[in-house]
């Protein structure tokens, strides 16, 4: 990790200062090439104002978390006495008998009303059970905090591609609240689900009376209904694909000249051949 961090920042400090030409040349693919980039520009877009600082916070608990984990096994204890899982799971192991003793112990004393050597002081133990537990529990934990790291980024990534669809639309003048996929499949199932039931009602009311007695059992019917939504999905995606692949093309289109302009204004406001109001 550490690695790829130095690679990261050489490689970003090596094209800083080609940062316009290579904004300017990324704004031309996007404006005269968009159409093979469909989701991609949107996208990436998208992640870089609102995903990509939860990625870099993940990234950096991550390698904090790497770290710690290196310098635990380079020692078999932790700072503090705190043993490692391996010593902690043996000493849990060996507390058991003692807890039973301290329990009969216990017993017998409620009994004689007397207080044996045993149970007068059990402190050792019980700061070794502790001890135990303590790197028990911090070692059972870690995976937890792994899956929420890994729950943040996914939902970082799914709002970033949900900003992506709601601005590819808005750059095309439908409002920032609208989804040009969902609403084209949305249509679709609403009008070929009706079209294809009536479809198969015609078609079974044209056969013997086995399969009309088919059609109305239960079960069949559910599975029917299966199959007309599944029918109906694949061609509501197949339309959203279709139109999204035209519509971004020209949200691209638009992108990319916006960054053509802004670079090419600040190149010549720079080398003050333009004066920006």
């Amino acid at each position: 990790l550490d690695s790829l961090e130095t690679t990261a920042l050489k490689s970003k400090e090596a094209l800083k200062p080609y940062r316009e030409a290579l904004l300017f040349t990324l704004g031309a693919l996007a404006c005269f090439y968009g159409r093979r980039f469909t989701y991609s520009i949107l996208f990436w877009r998208a992640f870089s104002a609102n995903g990509w600082g939860v990625v870099r916070r993940a990234a950096a608990e991550l390698r904090q978390r790497y770290r710690a984990a290196q310098a635990a096994a380079a020692q078999p204890l932790f700072l503090g006495g705190l043993p490692s899982v391996q010593d902690a799971s043996a000493a849990a192991r060996g507390a058991v008998p003692w807890l039973q003793t301290v329990q009969d112990t216990y017993q017998s004393t409620q009994r004689a009303g007397t207080v044996p050597s045993e149970a007068a002081t059990p402190q050792d133990g019980l700061a070794a059970a502790t001890r135990a537990g303590s790197a028990l529990v911090a070692a059972s934990s870690e995976p937890e905090k792994l899956v929420e790291l890994w729950r943040n980024v996914y939902a970082a990534v799914m709002a970033s591609l949900s900003t992506a669809m709601f601005d590819g639309a808005n750059f095309l003048g439908m409002g920032t609240n609208t989804n040009i996929g969902d609403a084209v499949s949305r249509n679709v199932n609403r009008v070929m689900a009706p079209w294809l039931h009536s479809l198969i009602d015609a078609a079974t009311a044209r056969c013997r009376p086995e399969v009309r007695q088919l059609r109305e059992d239960p079960s069949a019917q559910k599975w029917m209904e299966l199959a007309v939504d599944g029918v109906c999905n694949s061609i509501g995606i197949a339309a959203a694909v279709f139109v999204e692949a035209r519509a971004f093309a020209l949200s691209n289109a638009r992108i990319g000249a916006q960054v053509m302009v802004r670079e090419c204004c600040d190149f010549f406001a720079r080398k003050d051949m333009l004066v920006l109001t």
